[in-house]
């Protein structure tokens, strides 16, 4: 990490230089190769079919929670952007994850209780009452304060890496898995599909932001913090569907502060 900092302005002679595109860019991708999605072991087992319906019941309740805020979190956004081109972006992006218009026939939410109420077997009142962890709901708070208080392109760049950069082919792994381990039916699990493709797509905009719209320097060392924390947050996700006891044995923040002291 700290090799891939060098030429970050924080701390050195040039801290009033910004970083070029493809430096921050860099910054961004080093932590996604580190601590992005597809890393996470519960996806892994997921994928060679050793995760237990247990640890996948729970994901799927976590992931239920997860997309039932996304239409706010992107409205809000939505509702303080001014870019025409990205906003009509954006707007494309609501009508996915609420009424469903453009893909998987359903809302995103919609479509994760179906997930896991036809993989469980519980009921939709017994997923709405599931207690979730502290760490599960801090990732829903932490989306909405960034949506409501962050600058908007750093807040979409941000959203848009670190949190769907990495996704489809997190989402792809483990739609495989469902489907040649768990004998799970595509259309019992469009909540995984619809990520796939569209994911990518949202990575991609999100890097155009990046690169085009995130070029002061106190926005660029803000998206790149955001981009850490909202990965820590997503590791607890990832850990505490497969362990409730789990415990964060690597933080992408704390590496990110180490190697900026350093650079």
């Amino acid at each position: 990490m700290s090799a891939v900092l060098k030429s970050a302005p924080a701390g050195t002679k040039d801290a009033a230089r910004p970083m070029s595109e493809d430096e921050l860019a860099g910054v961004v991708k080093k932590l996604l190769a580190d601590f992005g999605h597809p890393r996470a072991p519960i996806i892994e087992k997921i994928a060679r079919g050793t995760a237990t319906r247990e640890q996948i019941t729970r994901l799927g309740m976590y992931f239920a929670n997860f997309t039932l805020i996304s239409p706010n979190v992107l409205g809000m956004v939505y509702a303080r952007c001014f870019d025409l081109a990205i906003r009509r972006k954006m707007f494309e992006n609501l009508i996915e994850e609420d009424p469903g218009m453009r893909c998987g026939k359903k809302p995103h939410f919609e479509l994760a209780l179906d997930f896991v109420t036809r993989f469980s077997g519980m009921s939709e009142a017994e997923v709405f009452n599931y207690p979730l962890p502290y760490e599960v709901q801090d990732v829903n708070n932490f989306r909405l304060r960034v949506s409501r208080d962050v600058p908007v392109m750093v807040a979409m760049g941000m959203f848009g890496l670190a949190g769907e950069a990495s996704f489809s082919p997190a989402a792809a792994a483990i739609s495989d898995g469902l489907r040649e381990h768990y004998g799970v039916k595509d259309e019992d699990q469009q909540s995984w599909i619809v990520h796939i493709e569209g994911d990518e797509e949202h990575g991609e905009v999100a890097e155009f932001i990046l690169r085009k719209k995130v070029q002061a320097l106190a926005d660029q060392q803000l998206c790149i913090r955001l981009c850490a924390e909202y990965l820590d947050r997503f590791q607890y996700l990832w850990g505490l569907a497969e362990d409730p006891c789990f415990k964060l044995k690597r933080s992408a923040l704390r590496e990110l502060e180490a190697a900026l002291r350093t650079a």
